[in-house]
């Protein structure tokens, strides 16, 4: 299934071991193997996956699992197909990971709904054959929502006026990617995931993440805009930050390390602040009161 032709580096090739785990204690005469033939798409390579010049995958992961037996073997991304041996015979469910630099799964094999490239039925002493695309995976958007009192004490979930925050991620041509409410009294500390189970959000087109603060009536109290300077990128992670009082709230985003996007394009909205974060990431804020208020990567 070479509908593209991968480009590998021979040089980093011949100093990347393939790296191979399995269950078991070795492979048995009547074990099968499968081989895995993985591509991009036509006219693209593992140096531009995604035909956007900006993202590389320089390594694919590929990992069969079958309740607590798993079998996976990596290597460098390139033209060859890559064969695990030794596999027991059984149904494997087939999970095709293609990692940048930075180590972010940046395309995957998973489709919604599910394709036959995702399961692989292995039988003694034969080889299973699984030809699959793989294709940029959702961008992540995470999200920690503080809501304090006047005197700056987080308030808990029955004394918070502020109760639902809907986060929608906004793409270029696309006013609304996807949308997903958060519950204050649900949502746990820290950073957490905003839901996406459909897989919508489109990192190679999403650059801005607007969030609604409302009340328990869902009366909308602050709108805030995040402008994240630039598309985001596929499989790449964008945070915010978001503080908020009885009535207004400010938000500050941040990008964990090799998450931020490569360039300054796309909607940068009004311009905000930026600087260090933790991280080693970019960071900017901004605030709303009721009405949207710009903030720039």
């Amino acid at each position: 299934m070479n509908a593209f032709r991968r480009l590998p580096s021979l040089a980093l090739a011949a100093l990347l071991p393939l790296a191979l785990s399995a269950t078991g204690c070795g492979d048995d005469p009547g074990d099968g193997s499968v081989v895995v033939d993985y591509g991009f798409g036509l006219g693209t390579s593992c140096d531009d996956p995604f035909g956007t010049g900006d993202q590389t995958v320089t390594q694919v992961r590929v990992t069969l699992t079958n309740g607590s037996t798993v079998f996976e073997k990596s290597a460098l991304c390139g033209p060859d197909d890559i064969t695990i041996d030794g596999v027991k015979q059984g149904n494997y469910d087939v999970l095709i990971e293609g990692l940048d630099d930075d180590g972010d799964t940046i395309a995957d094999n998973i489709n919604i709904p599910s394709d036959d490239d995702e399961s692989v039925s292995v039988s003694e002493g034969s080889t299973a054959n699984v030809n699959a695309d793989i294709n940029p995976t959702p961008a992540l958007i995470e999200v920690a929502l503080v809501i304090n009192d006047t005197d700056g004490f987080a308030l808990m979930c029955d004394s918070a006026p502020l109760k639902f925050f809907e986060v929608t991620a906004v793409g270029i041509g696309q006013p609304s990617q996807h949308t997903a409410e958060l519950d204050y009294c649900t949502h746990g500390s820290g950073f957490q995931p905003v839901p996406d189970e459909m897989r919508m959000v489109n990192g190679l087109l999403m650059n801005r993440v607007d969030i609604d603060a409302q009340d328990s009536n869902m009366n909308s109290i602050a709108e805030m805009q995040f402008p994240l300077g630039g598309v985001i990128g596929a499989g790449k992670t964008v945070r915010i930050n978001v503080t908020c009082t009885e009535t207004d709230c400010d938000g500050a985003l941040s990008f964990p390390e090799g998450n931020a996007p490569a360039d300054g394009g796309g909607d940068t909205g009004d311009g905000g602040e930026t600087g260090g974060d933790d991280d080693g990431g970019e960071s900017s804020s901004g605030s709303g009161d009721g009405a949207d208020s710009g903030s720039g990567g």
